[in-house]
């Protein structure tokens, strides 16, 4: 399972369980210790991480779900405060995921949704292609 560094001690990847022992592994090689499922789909390793689950639904149509967003990326920025290694996922590694690091990133870093779309999109190539979800990001300020 491929890993993709958004910011210090910030991953996101697609959903952990397609190979169990390979997914398991990266995980605990990259000494990662929060897991943030953005899906529905149970996770499919054992995990030593503590696990939050908190599905959004990857529509395609109008504002991405603000107040889920909220709540996740907040709790993603009290872990790394805390000093955790934090893993978002959704299935892919592409929409839900990335929007929430994208948007943790823009936090920490002081950018506008244009610089964390362009360093989201830099970090994880083909990602963001729910257009709803990237021009939203785009259009933060």
């Amino acid at each position: 399972m491929k890993l993709y560094e958004f910011g210090h001690n910030l991953y996101v990847s697609r959903w952990p369980g397609r190979n169990p022992a390979e997914d398991t592994a990266a995980i605990r090689d990259a000494g990662i210790d929060v897991v943030y499922s953005l899906c529905t789909k149970p996770i499919g390793v054992e995990l030593t991480a503590r696990h939050v689950s908190h599905p959004i639904p990857d529509k395609r149509v109008g504002e991405p779900p603000l107040e889920d967003l909220r709540v996740i990326v907040m709790g993603i920025l009290d872990d790394l405060a805390q000093g955790h290694r934090v893993l978002v996922h959704c299935i892919e590694g592409r929409n839900r995921s990335v929007l929430a690091a994208a948007l943790a990133e823009r936090k920490r870093q002081g950018w506008t949704g244009l610089q964390a779309w362009e360093h989201a999109t830099t970090v994880r190539p083909r990602c963001l292609n729910n257009t709803a979800f990237a021009e939203w990001l785009r259009g933060c300020p």
